[in-house]
Formats: structure tokens, C-alpha cells, sequence
């Protein structure tokens, strides 16, 4: 803290002890050299000092105030290249951005709340039911005007899963009574995923059987010399196409 009170400030040109002191701070290092060169400290009657003090400061504070005129026309500047006029009437609905209770350095916008009055150039006072006080003077830049919206979000109404009219399975007529039960449980569980029936010309195979006779089973050959039994009766042969 001493190290910040001894450097001379930019707005200023000079360092707030000697500003406060109207003398420069002797601190270690200023100790350390008067040793070094065995300089002896001035020693002045309380009168002499008075004195000093008094010449000095009139002296700093004519430059300390137009280097700080300098600074603050600066710093003006700057702030006000993105800076924008806000102002505000009596009964406009504003939020205002106060510090939070668990943390004071962090800070929400609270609201809405009234606009009672405009105190000075940049101040306005305003109500604010369910605090304390429940009116206070707040800075415009803790102000900003509060847009009611009739709609803030708007959702579809629920819908149901979507219905889709039932498919018609076929189901082979060899099958015995309790074979086709179950087929209609299994199709009535998964019946998302069945759909019309369709036609496929991947894979084609012609079924020859003899005139007039019925055979119980036929065989459909997968590679050449092998035959494989189909339930349709007679020789068959698969042909790709």
C-alpha cells in the first residue's frame, strides 16, 4: 500500500502522499542513499515546516487541478464514443441492476419497476415496492426501459403419437390355430413397423411342378447340386435377376 501512495498518479502528476504531505515519502531506499552518502537529515523548527508545507501546496494544486481537467476531458472522450442518451418519464416501467445478496460484486437486473421523478442530469428516482427503501435515487446506467411482452414463448398443444391407419398382414393359411395366434400377437406389437406389402424383383425363382399331382415338398437349389425343400409342392430353381 505504501509502494501505490509513493508513485506518482497519471491524472495528477503526483503521488497521493505528497499531495497529503506536501513532501516526498522517505522510504527505505531514500533511507538506504542518505547512509550511502552520509547526506544529513535537514532539521526545521516547527515554524520552518509550517512554512514549507504551505509554499508547496500552493504551489502543487494549481497544477494538480489542470492536469486533472486534462484527464478527465481524456477520459470523457472515450467513454463517450460508444456511450448513448437515455432518458426516461415519470411512470415508465424500468429494470435496474443491483447487486445480488450472495455476492455484492455480482450484479442482476431487477424489475420491472415505476419511474417516479428525474433528479438532476442523470439521476431518477424510483419505486420500488418489496425493497428498502421503497424509494431510492438510482444512476441512468443502472437503468434501462422494460418492454412488456403479451407472448414471451408460445408452444404447440400436446399431441398424441400420431395414428396410422392398420395394415392388413397376410398370414399363410398352413399354419395351425396357434401359429397364427401368435403371428397376430407379434404383428400387434410391432405394428409400426409393418406396412403395405410391396413387390421385389431382386430375387425371382420359378417353382415347376408335375400336372395333376400335389407334392408335399419341394426343394429350391442355392448353389448348383444342392436343393433345399419349399412347402409349395414340387422341383424348384431360383434364378437371379
Amino acid at each position: 500500500m505504501f509502494s501505490i501512495r509513493e508513485v506518482p498518479q497519471a491524472s495528477t502528476s503526483f503521488s497521493p502522499f505528497e499531495l497529503l504531505y506536501g513532501r516526498q515519502p522517505r522510504g527505505l531506499l531514500d533511507l538506504a542513499k542518505e547512509a550511502w552518502e552520509q547526506q544529513p537529515s535537514p532539521h526545521w523548527t516547527l515554524v520552518e515546516h509550517v512554512e514549507e508545507v504551505q509554499e508547496r501546496m500552493a504551489t502543487l494544486w494549481p497544477l494538480v487541478r489542470e492536469h486533472m481537467a486534462a484527464a478527465q476531458a481524456v477520459q470523457a472522450h472515450v467513454y463517450n464514443r460508444r456511450a448513448q442518451p437515455r432518458e426516461f418519464a415519470p411512470g415508465d416501467r424500468v429494470l435496474m441492476l443491483v447487486p445480488t445478496m450472495e455476492c455484492k460484486f455480482l450484479a442482476k437486473w431487477h424489475g420491472p419497476y415505476e419511474v417516479i421523478e428525474k433528479v438532476g442530469e442523470v439521476n431518477y428516482r424510483i419505486r420500488q415496492p418489496g425493497r428498502r427503501p421503497p424509494e431510492k435515487v438510482y444512476h441512468v446506467n443502472l437503468l434501462k426501459k422494460w418492454v412488456a411482452r403479451d407472448v414471451l414463448c408460445s408452444f404447440p398443444p400436446p399431441q398424441g403419437p400420431a395414428k396410422t391407419e392398420p395394415v392388413e398382414v397376410p398370414i399363410g393359411e398352413q399354419l395351425s390355430k396357434s401359429q397364427r395366434q401368435d403371428v397376430m400377437e407379434l404383428v400387434e406389437r410391432h405394428r409400426d413397423v409393418f406396412s403395405e406389402a410391396g413387390r421385389t424383383d431382386l430375387i425371382q425363382h420359378h417353382i415347376i411342378s408335375e400336372p395333376g399331382k400335389k407334392g408335399k415338398a419341394a426343394t429350391i437349389p442355392d448353389t448348383g447340386g444342392q436343393k433345399r425343400s419349399s412347402p409349395t409342392g414340387g422341383w424348384a430353381t431360383r434364378n437371379s435377376s
